[in-house]
């Protein structure tokens, strides 16, 4: 259970992960909290209280200066914010990486398709990534298509999606992105033609059980590395069952490294980030040798 003690003492150094990029070497030290995402969004407290505790092992331990938090843990307890004042190093969330990963992959598999004005069906524009990533594919021209109600729905009026019903979307829409942080939000049976998903969820966004039309998964915030990556032996252990892909990480691991070199926008507390903030995080990372990596799987 998350509410005991031991679960907090599990906290942990997990190994080593070297990321080999432009500007050198980026050690970057993996803690481990033993804590599912739906978990953590249950017991913030609780959840706070790992990180909390992985924050101070990192720093003083391991003499970590930048603290990425991943997609999971960067949601709760404000945002980070209130690990931020529980450390004296910096932290980050994930979510511009993720938001200019997603947005860049999306791009990608429109390419692919050869129908650029084809409209993208986008769940979690709630969130900070999908309110970013539907940001970024309406700034290039792409029509966005959302299923939303009150406040979220005049926000995302406001932003120029097209909103619409739940079944109108997956009618409409052959291409979706998952955004929503913990999903799933589609049940199998809701999928009513080919489809395409562009998915950043954990769990993912469909739900299990078989599909009635066949269904391509793109990851949505994979990074490829053009340098090497290496690791310790638990570093590595971790890479694989982590399922990165070789010569890859997620964005929300890339993050860090890019905060380290260069002196990016705060992004902690922040529900709402700027096109802006989300491209400069963007440019750190290529500039780094990291690319957006397009690689579908059927359901």
């Amino acid at each position: 259970m998350l509410n005991r003690p031991t679960t907090i003492n599990a906290v942990g150094k997990v190994g080593i992960v070297t990321l080999h990029t432009n500007r050198g070497a980026i050690p970057a030290t993996i803690m481990g909290v033993p804590a599912l995402p739906n978990t953590l969004l249950e017991n913030q407290q609780q959840g706070l209280a790992m990180a909390v505790r992985a924050a101070h092992l990192a720093t003083e331990q391991h003499k970590v200066g930048v603290i990425g938090l991943g997609n999971a843990l960067g949601i709760i307890a404000g945002r980070g914010t209130a690990l931020a004042k529980a450390t004296p190093a910096n932290v980050t969330t994930g979510h511009a990486a993720t938001a200019w990963a997603a947005t860049q992959i999306t791009l990608m598999v429109l390419e692919k398709r050869s129908n650029p004005d084809e409209p993208v069906g986008l769940f979690g524009i709630k969130g900070t990534v999908g309110h970013a990533v539907a940001q970024g594919l309406l700034a290039h021209g792409v029509p966005v298509v959302v299923s939303a109600t009150g406040r979220t729905k005049a926000m995302a009026e406001a932003l120029g999606c097209t909103v619409t019903s739940h079944a109108d979307l997956l009618l409409s829409c052959s291409l979706l992105v998952g955004a929503a942080t913990n999903g799933p939000v589609l049940a199998a049976q809701d999928i009513v033609q080919a489809t395409t998903i562009v998915d950043l969820a954990l769990p993912p966004t469909i739900g299990p059980g078989r599909t009635r039309h066949k269904v391509l998964t793109v990851p949505g915030e994979t990074l490829y590395l053009s340098g090497k990556i290496t690791a310790s032996f638990w570093g590595r252990l971790w890479l694989l069952f982590a399922n990165y892909g070789k010569g890859c990480v997620f964005a929300c691991f890339a993050e860090p490294a890019a905060k380290t070199v260069f002196d990016l926008p705060d992004t902690i507390g922040q529900r709402r980030l700027s096109l802006e903030t989300v491209n400069e995080y963007g440019r750190a990372l290529t500039e780094l040798g990291f690319s957006p990596k397009c690689e579908s799987h059927t359901r």
